[in-house]
């Protein structure tokens, strides 16, 4: 593998959310499905959290979610 690309051997950041997706992404990934599949035409209301503006955590996630998968090599 190249020097220039990132690797979860070189970038604790990926290392981090690797580890996480391999322990619980699966079901993150079967929970949100599910909820779209249920649900599909009704808007979502969140709870809100004091100091955080989970709406805005989740589009930003999103984005830059978006930007990794573009970037697997």
């Amino acid at each position: 593998m190249s020097q220039a690309n990132l690797t979860i051997e070189n970038t604790p950041q990926l290392l981090m959310f690797m580890r996480l997706w391999m322990s619980s992404g699966l079901m993150v990934l079967t929970t949100v499905e599910g909820i779209c599949q249920i649900s599909s035409d009704k808007k979502i209301e969140l709870p809100e959290i004091q100091g955080r503006d989970f709406s805005s955590e989740l589009r930003t996630f999103y984005t830059a979610f978006g930007e990794l998968i573009e970037r697997l090599a």
